[in-house]
């Protein structure tokens, strides 16, 4: 009697850590972008706790999808459009997981985003790496020190 396992192949991604080499105005923009995310974040998790407050639900992702094309054309928040889209949109999908993990007690409740902590965003697409240059969107072509191939793209500010 043989036994043939139904599982599906599983896919393993991998992570390296590079250091980029920005130019002052990379630099400028990728500060601007640390800064949306953050406060993106800040004002996410803000109406969550305010919607959860006064009608003891959460918000779905389609609504936080609406909120965010509403919050994007509000005059107030005319900067958002100066970064790319898919940073604010993984910070909600940060946001929805660290939720998650509350709700599955592996984490504790989500927290505001501090300036001066460690920030990290994200870009999960239109990455093109050639030789030793990485091409950000809306940032442009900076130098990596070490160049790889790169499928998800996470950049830090320690």
């Amino acid at each position: 009697m043989s036994y043939e396992s139904k599982r599906e192949p599983r896919t393993i991604n991998k992570a390296f850590r590079y250091q980029l080499c920005p130019n002052k105005e990379q630099r400028g923009l990728l500060v601007k972008a640390f800064g949306c995310a953050r406060i993106f974040y800040n004002h996410f998790l803000n109406v969550v706790i305010d919607i959860y407050q006064r009608t003891g639900k959460g918000l779905s992702s389609e609504d936080q999808g609406e909120l965010l094309v509403a919050l994007k054309q509000h005059p107030d928040y005319e900067w958002l459009k100066e970064v790319p889209s898919q940073i604010l949109q993984t910070t909600l999908l940060n946001l929805r997981v660290a939720y998650t993990n509350f709700f599955k007690k592996r984490a504790k409740y989500p927290r505001f985003k501090k300036k001066h902590k460690k920030q990290s965003i994200r870009f999960p697409q239109g990455i093109c790496v050639e030789g030793d240059f990485v091409y950000i969107p809306k940032i442009g072509w900076t130098l990596l020190v070490s160049g790889a191939l790169v499928n998800l793209f996470t950049y830090q500010r320690l």
